[in-house]
């Protein structure tokens, strides 16, 4: 009884946890690649300066 009260109780808030911070990580490195891809021009199609 008291392992499934156990589980019913910490594993959910645990698991937002998780999760929320995966996708706040996830959030932050996508910004910051696309910014470096946009920095570095690989096709150099001007990155957004005029010449």
């Amino acid at each position: 009884m008291f392992a499934i009260l156990l589980v019913g109780t910490f594993l959910p808030p645990l698991a937002l946890s998780i999760y929320g911070a995966v996708f706040g990580l996830a959030a932050v490195i996508g910004q910051a690649l696309g910014g470096l891809l946009i920095s570095l021009d690989i096709m150099g199609l001007g990155g957004g300066r005029s010449s």
